[in-house]
């Protein structure tokens, strides 16, 4: 079995990438249950506070055909950057890769999986991205108020990945293995920005989230997914076609 990349964690057929991405299953998860509480937190301080609740404001309940639309502006902006990557490998031979993130050419079987990895992202960045948006300080200037966020919502990751290095240094031993979780430091940052950026643009939390779901596995399928851990066969479409 594949539990050998990751002994106790389970395994299923249909979402294969498990083995090497359950710590970031696990992350979304873990950090859509605390957003959940400060949702909590929230509504029952503002209730006690000024008699209403901004949750109106993320504009969750939205038609479905607003929906619908709002997942095609998501695709049509992963095709966008996966065309961008189209052109830098063309011209300098190079994809998009920082540290431990890295998005790189898919074969056409690939895509088939992203869209059941970001379906399975997608709610815990909806409670996310509703956490991250309830509170718009419209006191300071935009620029700011988003800067703030960012780092706020990304000082858990660094202040931990800091601390291990620090007792690492020291000749102590590892509290926590960074080998499979320092993408994180990028992508924390990098998925906050988008969720409050996308929430200023179309006031809603849906673009955001649809977004972050269809990057992140993006990431999750190219390079630290089938060319690591787990074989995914070509199937006669790529083999064909030569895609």
């Amino acid at each position: 079995t594949n539990n050998f990349f990751a002994p106790g964690m389970p395994w299923f057929r249909a979402l294969p990438l498990f083995p090497s991405w359950w710590l970031t299953v696990l992350l979304l998860a873990m950090l859509a249950v605390g957003s959940a509480a400060l949702l909590i937190v929230y509504w029952v301080l503002d209730r006690k506070t000024v008699g209403s609740v901004n949750l109106s404001n993320l504009n969750f309940k939205m038609k479905i055909t607003s929906i619908l639309k709002t997942i095609v502006i998501g695709i049509i902006l992963l095709a966008a950057a996966y065309g961008s990557l189209m052109l830098i490998e063309y011209l300098f031979g190079q994809d998009y890769r920082l540290w431990m993130a890295a998005f790189t050419e898919m074969k056409v079987e690939y895509w088939g999986m992203i869209w059941k990895y970001a379906i399975l992202m997608l709610p815990s960045f909806l409670i996310i991205g509703a956490s991250t948006n309830y509170t718009v300080r419209k006191d300071i200037p935009e620029w700011l108020d988003t800067a703030i966020t960012v780092i706020v919502n990304s000082l858990g990751v660094w202040i931990l990945c800091l601390i291990n290095f620090l007792v690492l240094k020291s000749g102590g031993a590892l509290f926590s293995n960074f080998t499979s979780t320092y993408g994180f430091l990028l992508f924390v940052p990098v998925t906050v920005y988008i969720t409050r950026k996308m929430y200023k643009v179309t006031n809603n939390i849906w673009a955001g989230a649809i977004v972050n779901s269809l990057l992140l596995a993006w990431c999750m399928c190219s390079t630290f997914g089938y060319h690591c851990d787990v074989f995914f066969g070509q199937t006669w479409i790529s083999n064909f076609f030569n895609i």
